[in-house]
């Protein structure tokens, strides 16, 4: 979501026309930027809170030539979600099934094999883990739920 779809989302949500949302949301954004110019922190009860993080000086490498340098200390804004934003689902902000709510949807055991079950039966949680990696990237494909695969993690947009 870029601003042009936050300014629209608010517009709709909140019934007002899409110049007084962006008045809006503008304002929001110069007063948090202009509280942490002045080193305030902006607390948002349930979303999270604005501060600013500072870096000591340093030293580092240039990585071309090895040589040493002096980096110096330097501040910069940070975030941290609240327990409200982190309750509706994690670091993307949309709630993703567990590989065994996913297995239940689709109608598959999860418990070990035995002689009289068929074999196409999933017993192991990383075979449960690959499809639900797949259908998340299946619904990406189908532009339902933007996604993608980062190592073993499934990132998703909204």
């Amino acid at each position: 979501m870029n601003k042009a779809d936050l300014i629209a989302a608010v517009a709709e949500r909140a019934r007002i026309a899409m110049t007084d949302a962006a008045s809006a949301i503008d304002g929001v954004f110069d007063v948090i930027a202009e509280a942490l110019q002045q080193g305030d922190e902006v607390k948002l009860v349930d979303f999270g809170t604005f501060s600013v993080a500072e870096s000591a000086a340093r030293q580092g490498r240039n990585p071309r030539t090895g040589e040493r340098i002096q980096i110096a200390a330097s501040k910069r804004p940070k975030f941290k979600a609240g327990k409200g934003l982190k309750d509706r689902g994690g670091e993307s902000g949309i709630p993703f099934p567990s590989p065994t709510q996913v297995a239940e949807y689709w109608g598959i055991s999860t418990s070990p094999q035995r002689e009289n079950r068929p074999q196409s039966t999933m017993s192991s949680c990383g075979t449960i883990v690959a499809l639900t990696q797949r259908m998340a990237l299946a619904l990406s494909m189908a532009s339902l739920m933007p996604c993608s695969l980062k190592g073993n993690r499934i990132c998703m947009s909204a």
